[in-house]
This record gives structure tokens, C-alpha cells and sequence, in this order.
């Protein structure tokens, strides 16, 4: 009896907070994050304040929560792409695309448009939602380079550089065109990119 009550609580607590998460990204894109006071989150969450104040103890808490949420569901997304067991080319297209399509979800560009707007006056949060992207996101890019090098299937001086080479030129193909252009991106345009940016990058890297 007293576990499915605690059962019931956490779950009712769980859900008020993932109510509070999603009101505040949708104000602090709507208004910013200055404008939006933690009263109004609360408010459009459906919640009181000191519910509030018991899950986050701050706006800048709040805010941080949004940017692990959203860092942690681009990271999954990347570790379910099913990448081929053979062939260079089709590998590399296989992580580049779920990569791509990663950059190109709306959210990405709405996340990186509040850091943008914001990482100024939190140069630890941006620097933190960076760094808790790189290891899932480039680690698995590295073992598999590394693998293809020793087979002998590609070469490079400069692991770091070859890895930024890559992921920058699916960036510039996809998420600036979005966050500068104020444009979407289709599945076309994405292939587009993709295949691009691996003929390109084999193009300097392959044996």
C-alpha cells in the first residue's frame, strides 16, 4: 500500500516537473529568457511557485534543466542510428545522416537560439551543454575512425581535425541554414548534405 502511494507521488512529481520543463522552453523561446519571469512558468505549467521552487531553485536552474533535456534526446537519437557492418562510405553516411537529422529537428536550432541569446550571462551553462554533447557525439565517431585507419582505409595526421571536419561541414549544410536563413530543411536536402559532405571529407581521408 505505502510503495504505490510513493509510487503515485514520484510519478505526480515527475510529471509537474517535465510540465515546468516544456512551459519554460516554450516562454523562454517565445519571450527570452529575461522576460520570463518563474511565476509565469509556473503559472503556464499549471503549478504553484513553491512546486516550482521544489523541483528547480532557480530560473537559471530551470533553464539548465531544458538544455540537459535536450542535449540527452539528440544523444539518443545518435545512439539508435543502425550504421551498416561493412562499407566505409555507407558507415560514414549512416552516422553523418543521423547527425544530420539531429541538427535539423526544430528543437536544435530553438536550443542553440536561446544559448545564443543567453550564453553570455551563463557562460557555464553553454559551456556544459557543449561539453555534455562531445563525448557521446564524437566518441563514437572516433572508435570507428580509428578502426578504419588501422584496416588501413583511411589516414590522417590529426584525429581532432579530421572528426570537426566532418561534423562542421554537416553543420554548415544543415543548422546554419536554419538558424540564419530562418529556413526548415527537408529529407532531400539533408541527403544532399550528407552525401556531400562524406564524398568531400573521403575525398582528403581515404587510401
Amino acid at each position: 500500500m505505502a510503495g504505490g502511494l510513493e509510487a503515485h507521488q514520484r510519478a505526480v512529481a515527475a510529471e509537474k516537473r517535465a510540465a515546468l520543463v516544456e512551459a519554460a522552453r516554450r516562454l523562454f523561446g517565445e519571450r527570452g529568457y529575461e522576460r520570463v519571469s518563474v511565476g509565469a512558468v509556473a503559472k503556464a505549467a499549471g503549478v504553484s511557485l513553491a512546486t516550482l521552487y521544489k523541483h528547480f531553485e532557480s530560473k537559471e536552474a530551470l533553464f539548465g534543466a531544458i538544455l540537459a533535456e535536450r542535449c540527452d534526446a539528440f544523444v539518443r537519437r545518435l545512439a539508435a542510428t543502425d550504421v551498416p557492418a561493412e562499407g566505409l562510405e555507407a558507415q560514414l553516411c549512416a552516422f553523418a545522416e543521423a547527425y544530420a537529422r539531429g541538427l535539423a529537428d526544430p528543437s536544435t536550432a530553438e536550443t542553440l537560439r536561446l544559448l545564443i541569446g543567453d550564453a553570455p550571462a551563463f557562460p557555464h551553462l553553454a559551456e556544459a551543454f557543449f561539453s555534455r554533447l562531445e563525448g557521446p557525439v564524437q566518441g563514437p565517431l572516433r572508435d570507428h575512425l580509428r578502426l578504419q585507419r588501422e584496416a588501413g582505409l583511411i589516414d590522417y595526421d590529426d584525429e581532432q581535425r579530421a572528426v570537426r571536419e566532418l561534423l562542421g561541414m554537416l553543420e554548415g549544410g544543415v543548422l546554419w541554414r536554419m538558424l540564419l536563413r530562418g529556413e526548415g530543411v527537408d529529407d532531400a536536402h539533408v541527403r544532399e548534405v550528407v552525401h556531400s559532405a562524406v564524398e568531400t571529407w573521403l575525398a582528403r581521408y581515404a587510401v
